[in-house]
């Protein structure tokens, strides 16, 4: 056998070997386990219910595996019966995903505590860099004739949430002109009427006349504030403008000019970013 072929014939398998656990790394679902340090054995799948001994453990573990980004750390939450952990709990990123420890016994308020009777859920909640969350909950109990933790062979049906969420697909605001059509006119003032509306919330709108901006109404405090060259219109202003940062109705007189057709816009910004535009074209001809 030449030794091209025999290099051929040792590439092909490395060659498959990497594919397939290339392909592996790809399709992994991220996961989340709780674990109970003390037991290496003890490991639950999410929503599972898990019966513990009374003692035995100072500490639970949550792991979070084969993220679709990194995690960030800072958006990590711990409950325990709906009772922040965030004093007790120690976060490690960890390659596609984050590695918490919960510690247990620190506190001597029983809300820090897994219920001695009935049973306490354990939530888990984080979001990656690309905006998709992830959860976890477990449903705990105590029983002092076990010597190690177990499964539980529950038979109350769970509401069970998906372990990831899709990011939010936010949209751009609404912008609806209400005023007369355009058209050919003599007149030079135009009553502009619009309604501009985002649920998630407005930044500002801007109305714009022939390529020059006229006027922006920023929202402050959810309030419309008008400004005019960069300064808050303090004195009367022609007009009116009120809502709320969520929706803004403007009502504005704008003077046109004469002998050609005027450009009127509005430009809404939300507080995501996106804008939105909305135009009406008015000539106005000579008397």
């Amino acid at each position: 056998m030449s030794v091209s072929w025999r290099v051929r014939w040792v590439t092909l398998p490395l060659a498959i070997l990497l594919f397939a656990a290339t392909t592996a790394t790809a399709t992994a679902e991220p996961k989340v386990t709780l674990r109970v340090p003390a037991f290496p054995a003890a490991a639950f799948a999410n929503f599972g219910s898990i019966v513990l001994p009374a003692s035995g453990y100072d500490s639970l573990e949550i792991m979070l595996a084969d993220t679709l980004a990194p995690v960030q750390t800072s958006t990590v939450r711990v409950t325990l019966n709906n009772m922040p952990m965030t004093p007790f709990v120690a976060i490690n990123p960890v390659p596609a995903g984050v590695r918490v420890i919960i510690k247990l016994g620190v506190s001597l308020s029983p809300d820090y505590a897994i219920r001695p009777e009935g049973e306490s859920l354990l939530t888990f909640e984080a979001r990656d860099t690309g905006g998709t969350v992830y959860r976890g909950q477990f449903y705990l109990a105590i029983d002092p004739a076990k010597t190690a933790p177990e499964a539980a062979r529950s038979t109350r049906a769970r509401s069970q949430e998906a372990t990831t969420i899709a990011p939010p697909q936010f949209r751009a605001p609404v912008v609806v002109i209400t005023s007369k059509e355009g058209g050919r006119t003599v007149d030079r003032v135009y009553w502009l009427e619009a309604e501009v509306s985002d649920a998630e919330g407005l930044r500002k709108a801007v109305i714009e006349l022939n390529g020059r901006d006229i006027e922006e109404v920023v929202l402050q405090n959810e309030r419309p504030v008008r400004y005019r060259d960069g300064r808050i219109a303090r004195a009367a202003v022609a007009g009116e403008v009120g809502g709320d940062g969520q929706r803004v109705t403007i009502r504005l007189p704008l003077t046109l000019a004469n002998n050609r057709i005027n450009v009127i816009a509005i430009r809404a910004e939300n507080m995501h970013g996106l804008t939105t535009r909305a135009d009406r074209t008015v000539e106005v001809f000579g008397k």
